[in-house]
């Protein structure tokens, strides 16, 4: 399994058991294929199953259908996983919607949704996952929580309002857990992904204009003048979740090209 750049040898999730919501397919199946390479053990929640079990059959992992804004199918994706693994030291809460339009174009049923499966299904499935995280934080004195967010929770951008705002209080959530589960060893950090060449993001984008030109405009724009990819977010995510981030908790890592500074 390659991370972009070549072959993948270090194993630095090595003895860990992730659940990845969201695993299906994007940054959620990158993830879970680095995940995997480096040496972790890998359950992935989706609602779209059979996505979600060929990334699953890859990696030699689990899947379960979750829907994570439904409690009681975040808790048997935390029992499928700690059947299978025995432990569950790791989470990362990536599973999302796209969204974009005027912002007095938003009906409340359009609000709802959006907060739903952005902000409280993470919260759901995070609370279904803490009891074996706080497990395994005393049995081997880490674990670690993350958060898929995005660049537009630290900054705002026309016309995506609403998920720019729950992206903010994706950050807002885990730097409050962060100080609330640190003293019980357990690490909470978010990736914030630039715009990446995803099936949501075509979705989301082509109400701008033509897909891959504004994905072009996005990456000319960016001080390093390059593509964003799904596997350079893995890679972030990966150190995250790893030992070498060991005194890292309440980080927002931009993984942008540098397009915050443009």
């Amino acid at each position: 399994m390659g991370d972009g750049g070549g072959a993948m040898t270090m194993k630095r999730l090595d003895g860990r058991k992730v659940i990845v919501t969201g695993g299906a397919g994007g940054i959620g199946a990158a993830c879970a294929r680095r995940y995997a390479a480096e040496g972790a053990q890998v359950a992935i929640g989706d609602i779209d199953l059979d996505r979600a079990q060929v990334v699953a059959a890859e990696v030699g992992g689990i899947a379960e259908r979750c829907d994570h804004t439904d409690a009681a199918q975040c808790a048997r994706l935390v029992q499928v996983a700690l059947d299978r693994f025995g432990a569950v030291d790791a989470l990362h809460n990536n599973a999302g919607i796209g969204w974009t339009g005027a912002f007095d174009a938003i009906d409340a049923a359009q609000a709802r949704r959006l907060l739903d499966v952005l902000l409280v299904g993470p919260v759901l499935m995070t609370q279904a996952a803490l009891p074996a995280l706080r497990r395994a934080a005393a049995a081997r004195g880490d674990a670690a929580l993350l958060f898929t967010a995005s660049g537009l929770g630290l900054h705002g951008r026309p016309r995506i309002s609403l998920y720019a705002a729950a992206k903010h209080g994706v950050i807002g959530l885990m730097r409050s857990l962060a100080l609330e589960l640190g003293p019980e060893g357990i690490r909470v950090n978010a990736v914030c992904p630039g715009i990446v060449d995803t099936r949501m993001v075509r979705t989301t984008t082509a109400a701008w204009g033509e897909t891959d030109q504004v994905l072009a405009a996005f990456r000319d724009a960016s001080p390093l003048r390059r593509d964003v990819s799904t596997d350079d977010v893995a890679a972030s995510a990966a150190f995250l979740l790893s030992g070498d981030a060991r005194s890292l908790t309440g980080t927002a890592l931009l993984v942008d090209a540098g397009a915050h500074e443009a």
